[in-house]
């Protein structure tokens, strides 16, 4: 994590957690506190290279990963194209452009 968990509304609160390969491997979550949907990004991201997310103005996030690249999430709702991260709610987070 670079800077803070909390969006800068602070809406949204993302989190990291290593997945499993022996803590080798982490996924991004983002917890909506407003509707307390929590969205998951299926990506698999591969501890063993440079990795960070952070947030950027506009409750954009940027997750950083020297094996993938770099993407910039932002929320919708209703989307248009299909959502990255996955929730239980009428929104998702797509790659912003």
């Amino acid at each position: 994590m670079n800077g803070s968990p909390t969006s800068p509304s602070g809406r949204y609160l993302v989190s990291v957690t290593c997945a499993d390969r022996n803590g080798l491997v982490a996924t991004v979550r983002v917890h909506d506190s407003k509707s307390g949907v929590d969205y998951r990004d299926p990506t698999e991201y591969q501890l063993r290279e440079r990795y960070f997310v952070r947030w950027e103005a506009g409750d954009r996030l940027l997750v950083y990963s020297a094996d993938i690249g770099t993407f910039t999430y932002a929320y919708c709702e209703p989307c248009n194209v299909e959502s990255q991260f996955k929730g239980e709610g009428p929104g998702g987070w797509i790659l912003a452009k």
